[in-house]
């Protein structure tokens, strides 16, 4: 069993930022201005919703960089991965102010998204 790659971890940890912020920069304003016309109140719930899209896309590309990049064990490297970006989000938070259990959503799925992404992509290259 062969180490973990620590340079292609930490530049897809790199990348992780730069494509989260592209996808809520492409996110927000198309299905956050849909749904806000959809559902017109005061709430978070069209921006809560766009930034979890944003989240599950984000999720979905760097799972198929990791298929992408690491030939040798990607799941394990997803796993570091995710568990850092969740890390990072957690001090870091998609929405500010954001409560508890928004913030707990928000963690959530970024790591399952970046899991199953890498899982997908996983399985449709073999």
């Amino acid at each position: 069993m062969r180490g973990m790659k620590i340079g292609e971890v930490l530049l897809i940890l790199v990348a992780f930022p730069f494509i989260n912020l592209a996808l809520k920069l492409l996110s927000i304003p198309t299905i956050g201005t849909i749904l806000g016309n959809i559902f017109a109140s005061n709430d978070y719930l069209p921006l809560s919703v766009a930034v979890a899209v944003a989240i599950i896309l984000t999720g979905w590309v760097i799972g198929m960089l990791v298929v992408w990049r690491i030939k040798s064990q990607p799941l394990y490297h997803a796993l570091a991965i995710a568990i850092v970006a969740c890390i990072y989000k957690a001090y870091r938070p998609d929405l500010n102010p954001v409560s508890n259990s928004t913030l707990s959503v928000f963690l959530l799925l970024t790591f399952f998204s970046i899991m199953v992404g890498t899982y997908v992509a996983q399985n449709r290259a073999a």
